[in-house]
């Protein structure tokens, strides 16, 4: 369906759809979704991470990717399975001219949610017809139906959102509210070439002054670190998924040559894009000697927060769905884990396991791994359990 292109999930066709049961060539890194896309889970589960914020993924979970959106698929189980409909950001923007901007704000905080089984027809429905126009080749208004059925599909999330949220909640129930969702909205579009505040106060009419407040009043943080966290997220992306020099990454970005971008990283990060990549970050492809085939990667890297997990080894292990087997990960985690301490200086190592994720759960508790009560606390304030940890 979709092919990387360094950090960009590049659509090569005017759109695509089917159906999807194997996420591994898409679980190795972050990546960038220059168009979008929506899926549809239709068993099974799988983990992915959205924009920082994370999210489970079960049966009859509708995900909307907007275009931009930074994602990774953490894990799956061996009986996942979704329907997909992707589509280019030309084609978006003319299906949705009619949409109000509020809803898509909503969209991107809010881009999974679970439909009621009595209400997958009209998804299923649509899911079937873009099919079937993406598999008639000879269909000469083929990319004009494939538009329909986008704005189809949108007019159904619309309906859906507006039936399963509060009004206030889309649309913001306060000016402080509305104000901060589209602040959000605007860094999502621009932090890569604007990362002052004043830029965005000037866009949204209001004083450098009141937008903080405003930010410090919703997330705790400030409109500064919320700007240098998106920010520091696209500079990660490429450090982890691309064979970029830094002064290609510098030239992407905007920075103005590869020292500034130096500089920029070591002083949100504490360490510069190199020792990020070489001493806080380790990625590890998973070879099975047998098929010689990869079935998977490893990613460690040392966690630096204000919360119980600081200074953890924070470590993602991205299987093959049918290698997702108890024995498989013990004898995994029983190569990587002795090495943790010396490689990252950390003293505890902690990795996440859904509920449903059982073949996994047991393996991490046969290795000594505990649940853990507190929570991982992400750059916006939201919580995220479900983190195993032990000593090493």
């Amino acid at each position: 369906m979709i092919q990387r292109n360094s950090t960009l999930a590049v659509l090569r066709e005017s759109f695509v759809a089917g159906s999807d049961e194997n996420l591994s060539p898409i679980m190795h890194h972050l990546w960038k979704m220059e168009g979008g896309a929506i899926y549809f889970c239709r068993s099974g589960w799988a983990h992915v991470t959205i924009d920082l914020k994370e999210y489970e993924i079960v049966k009859n979970t509708q995900v909307v990717l907007l275009p931009g959106s930074i994602i990774r698929i953490n894990g799956s189980s061996s009986d996942f399975t979704a329907s997909f409909f992707g589509f280019p950001k030309d084609m978006f923007r003319e299906a949705c001219l009619r949409l109000e901007p509020t809803f898509f704000r909503f969209m991107k905080e809010r881009p999974c949610y679970v439909l009621p089984d009595k209400d997958t027809g009209a998804i299923n429905g649509l899911i079937q017809a873009a099919t079937a126009i993406y598999n008639d080749r000879e269909n000469r208004f083929r990319n004009q139906i494939a538009k329909n059925h986008l704005q189809s599909f949108m007019l159904d999330i619309y309906d859906k959102c507006y039936r399963y949220f509060d009004k206030q909640e889309i649309e913001g129930g306060s000016r402080q509210d509305e104000i901060f969702k589209k602040f959000v909205a605007l860094v999502h579009e621009n932090c890569i070439s604007q990362r002052e505040v004043n830029f965005y106060a000037n866009e949204l009419c209001i004083s450098t002054k009141y937008l903080t407040g405003i930010c410090r009043s919703v997330t705790g943080d400030s409109a500064k670190k919320i700007i240098d966290d998106f920010a520091i997220l696209e500079i990660k992306v490429l450090l982890q998924s691309t064979e970029l020099t830094m002064q290609d990454i510098a030239d992407r970005l905007g920075f103005p040559d590869q020292s500034y971008l130096g500089r920029y990283f070591k002083r949100h990060e504490g360490m510069s894009p190199r020792e990020y990549q070489n001493r806080y970050y380790a990625r590890w492809a998973i070879i099975d000697k047998n098929a010689n085939c990869a079935i998977g990667t490893i990613e460690l890297f040392n966690r630096r927060a204000k919360d119980y997990f600081n200074n953890c080894g924070l470590l993602r292990l991205d299987l093959r769905s049918d290698y997702e087997k108890q024995d498989t990960i013990e004898d995994i985690l029983g190569i990587i884990i002795p090495e943790t301490r010396d490689m990252f200086a950390c003293e505890m190592i902690a990795t996440k396991a859904v509920s449903i994720a059982q073949e996994r759960i047991q393996a991490l508790e046969h290795m000594g791994f505990c649940l853990s009560e507190e929570a991982l606390i992400g750059h916006d304030g939201t919580k995220y359990n479900s983190y195993y940890v032990r000593e090493v």
